[in-house]
């Protein structure tokens, strides 16, 4: 949604914006004949081997261009600056205010290179600005922009699914996640969890409602109920004010019969939430995420009870853990009987306590790169493998055991069978296994034939030669999402 609140930023002020999603060559040559004064990218550590090539690319096609790059990457590795000469500045952390200030001060250079939160590269020189306070009223911000995606992307915008923020920030420490180290980057520059009021919630999701077709509210924040005053008056607001079902982030230990409950009555049709480790002692200890097996077991029973689906998410491949460790989390999993669970392939990600560890405790090099850490699927990379760049012990199973993991969830009877299949290589074969279960809940909820079919040429992805799935994409106009 970053790019949806700069565009509401810059259209408010008059400015003309536009959003390309450079999936092949024809996209990129629309972006040539638009012909850009600034170009901004955001990017996650993730995504920033793609960040980096499109620069480039730009950079030698559109000289002219200046080009801005945010994201929680940039904010955590601010030296890239220094080495790609494609970036002519970086945004850290939050980039409303900054990218405000931004647009009322460019093109003069000599005002951009002094605005706080922006590090910005004049003449050779880069001139590093201290961090900005953050924006303490959240309801000042304009609504983001849709349009520049949902007006120009027929499948975008007939996804039943729309998604929005409530709002900011995070309040727990956990060791693999960047809100900690965001925290601790804006000590003393304001309150860093802030919300939203329900009511000008509620009235950016009538808005787009008017404009666009909405069937289900995904709230993308990471912890929805934080704050327990502040969920009763939206849940209670939100009952009354629409009667639209709504998918959210949750902590598990932090929820109670009288907030589950009214959680029901408001609309939630699906809850999403973190177990990341089965062993409670290392989930406490190494991750930094203080629930209890008991608080795991206690929330799924009253999900269950209220009949509200819930899908979990889990880690693999962390620094100290043990194959036996990790059918722990399996184990964990088996017990609740979630709708769907998820085990991602833990990433050092910079900036995180877990990548500070993973590095003094030898995990991984010394001097690794950001183009070495790359998450699963990452869009416009072609990365379709799960891989790790820790020296964990049996990362091989670890590995296949992730492939496996939401099959035997569902199945668990199978855990003794496919047990001896993880210390085969790790195949995109095995792999299929995880995959068709993501398809078959994105299959499930899309919103009509061209979306179905994107899912249906992802998934061939996978077991299809190179040459027919290109031909195949080619046929059917396929558009990574």
């Amino acid at each position: 949604m970053s790019y949806m609140y700069l565009g509401g930023i810059a259209r408010k002020m008059d400015h003309g914006v536009e959003v390309f999603v450079i999936d092949d060559e024809n996209s990129f040559h629309e972006l040539q004949k638009y012909r850009p004064e600034v170009v901004c990218f955001t990017t996650t550590t993730p995504c920033y081997s793609f960040t980096k090539e499109m620069a480039k690319k730009i950079r030698v096609e559109l000289t002219a261009s200046f080009i801005l790059v945010g994201g929680w990457h940039p904010t955590f590795n601010p030296d890239i600056l220094e080495n790609e000469t494609c970036f002519d500045a970086i945004c850290l952390g939050e980039g409303e205010i900054p990218f405000k200030n931004f647009l009322e001060s460019y093109p003069d250079l000599d005002k951009v290179k002094n605005i706080p939160n922006l590090h910005v590269r004049v003449d050779g020189k880069i001139y590093r600005n201290p961090m900005g306070n953050l924006m303490p009223e959240l309801d000042e911000i304009p609504f983001p922009d849709r349009s520049i995606y949902y007006d120009k992307y027929e499948i975008l915008r007939n996804q039943l699914t729309k998604t929005f923020l409530v709002g900011r920030g995070c309040p727990f420490p956990c060791a693999y996640c960047f809100n900690d180290g965001m925290r601790k980057t804006y000590s003393k520059k304001g309150k860093y969890v802030r919300f939203r009021s329900p009511r000008n919630i509620v009235e950016e999701i009538k808005l787009v409602n008017s404009e666009y077709p909405i069937s289900y509210v995904q709230f993308v924040d990471d912890t929805f109920n934080s704050n327990r005053k502040w969920l009763l008056e939206f849940l209670n607001y939100y009952k009354i004010s629409l009667k639209l079902p709504f998918l959210i982030n949750c902590r598990i230990e932090r929820l109670d019969e009288e907030i589950v409950e009214i959680m029901k009555e408001a609309g939630v049709d699906r809850i999403c939430f973190s177990i990341e480790h089965g062993n409670e002692q290392f989930r406490c200890g190494v991750l930094k995420r203080n629930m209890t097996n008991a608080d795991i077991m206690e929330g799924s029973r009253l999900l269950k009870k209220y009949d509200i689906r819930f899908i979990t998410s889990s880690m693999v491949g962390l620094p100290g853990e043990t194959l036996e460790m990790a059918f722990e989390t399996l184990k964990i999993n088996q017990k609740i009987k979630p709708f769907s669970a998820c085990m991602y392939v833990f990433q050092p990600y910079p900036g995180t306590e877990l990548y500070r560890i993973a590095k003094e405790q030898g995990y991984i090099d010394t001097d690794i790169k950001a183009e070495d850490i790359t998450g699963h699927y990452v869009w416009g990379t072609g990365n379709m493998k799960s891989r790790s760049v820790m020296k964990v012990k049996d990362i091989n199973q670890m590995l296949n055991l992730q492939s496996f993991f939401s099959f035997l969830v569902k199945h668990p009877n199978f855990t003794s069978l496919v047990r001896p299949l993880l210390t085969l290589p790790h195949s995109k074969y095995f792999q299929f296994f995880q995959v068709w279960y993501n398809f078959k809940m994105k299959f499930k909820y899309s919103a009509g034939l061209r979306e179905r079919t994107n899912y249906i040429l992802q998934l061939t992805a996978y077991f299809l030669p190179a040459f027919f799935q290109q031909l195949l994409e080619k046929l059917f106009r396929f558009q990574r999402m």
